[in-house]
């Protein structure tokens, strides 16, 4: 069992018990963050972009959502319901990241390689409330270099 795992199982524990006892977890709504890792480190630094597929084929990119994630690997949306209204999207959408994570696993021939990884939104589990933890090691990804 991951440790992502072990942690939403045990935030989900805590959510449970509360509202067993009647004590409701904060209701205050928080701008969501998508946590970025590569196993145990934090990917900082990573361009990250939403892209729109429908049928699989490549529709569209969400240009108001691209940024860069912070030095804890976190990816910050700017409004409270940005994350909603992706995941309620008829459409695909994925996230994209390009990153060094899982790059000594493959052969390469370039001097500047890094890894592409595109991950549906949908299926990034919460760890909290409008918190998404993504791992990046769970993922296919392409090699690509600059």
């Amino acid at each position: 069992m991951s440790i992502a795992t072990k942690h939403f199982l045990i935030i989900l524990l805590c959510h449970v018990a509360l509202s067993i006892t009647g004590i409701q977890a904060n209701s205050i709504r928080r701008h969501p963050i998508i946590m970025v890792k590569c196993g145990e480190r934090p990917v900082s630094g990573a361009n990250v972009q939403f892209i729109e597929y429908e049928n699989l084929h490549y529709k569209d990119e969400h240009q108001d959502f691209r940024d860069v994630t912070d030095k804890h690997g976190h990816y910050h949306f700017k409004e409270v319901d940005a994350l909603d209204s992706l995941r309620s999207s008829e459409n695909e959408i994925r996230i994209s990241i390009k990153d060094i994570c899982k790059l000594d696993t493959v052969k390469h021939d370039c001097n500047l390689p890094y890894n592409h990884f595109e991950v549906p939104i949908k299926t990034i589990p919460f760890v909290e409330n409008q918190q998404l933890l993504l791992d990046l090691t769970d993922w296919k990804f392409d090699t690509k270099c600059i």
